[in-house]
């Protein structure tokens, strides 16, 4: 389910756009000549899939890095016995 709410932006809007353009008989062409993203809902510009957020969630990378160490430590004790 995680998989394709990832490829499908958490929304119908893929599913929209195939069947507009089934119906209308070019569905290849827009795929072939799409050069932004599939959707019709507000904000389609940002959101996560916007590299400027990536950039801006500096707390992101720490808590990875607290649970990556964290991983580590117990690893270790594991691997210790």
């Amino acid at each position: 389910l995680t998989g394709i709410f990832f490829f499908f932006r958490s929304g119908a809007a893929f599913f929209v756009f195939v069947l507009e353009h089934m119906k209308a008989g070019n569905l290849a062409e827009a795929f072939a000549e799409n050069t932004s993203f599939i959707g019709y809902t507000l904000n389609e510009n940002w959101g996560l899939w916007n590299f400027n957020v990536y950039l801006n969630q500096r707390h992101l990378a720490f808590g990875l890095l607290v649970v990556s160490v964290a991983v580590w430590i117990y690893m270790d004790a594991l691997e210790a016995g």
